[in-house]
C-alpha cells in the first residue's frame, strides 16, 4: 500500500483506530487511506488531533 508522502505505518494505524472509534465499522483501511490523502492534499499534519477533525467531517458525508 502506498501511503501519502510523510505518512508512516503508525499514522495509518492511528487513523484506522480513530475511524473505527467513530464508526464501529471493521473495514477501515480504505477510509483511512482516503483520509490520509485528504490530509496530505490540504497540507495538514498527521497528528491525532488533525486526523480526528478530518475524520469527523469526512464521515459526515
Amino acid at each position: 500500500m502506498d501511503l501519502p508522502w510523510g505518512a508512516t505505518e503508525d499514522d495509518f494505524e492511528k487513523c484506522k483506530n480513530i475511524i473505527l472509534e467513530l464508526t464501529e465499522n471493521q473495514e477501515v483501511n480504505e477510509y483511512a487511506l482516503n483520509l490520509l490523502n485528504i490530509i496530505y492534499a490540504k497540507g495538514g499534519s498527521y497528528s491525532e488531533k488533525t486526523m480526528r477533525a478530518f475524520a469527523e467531517e469526512y464521515l459526515k458525508r
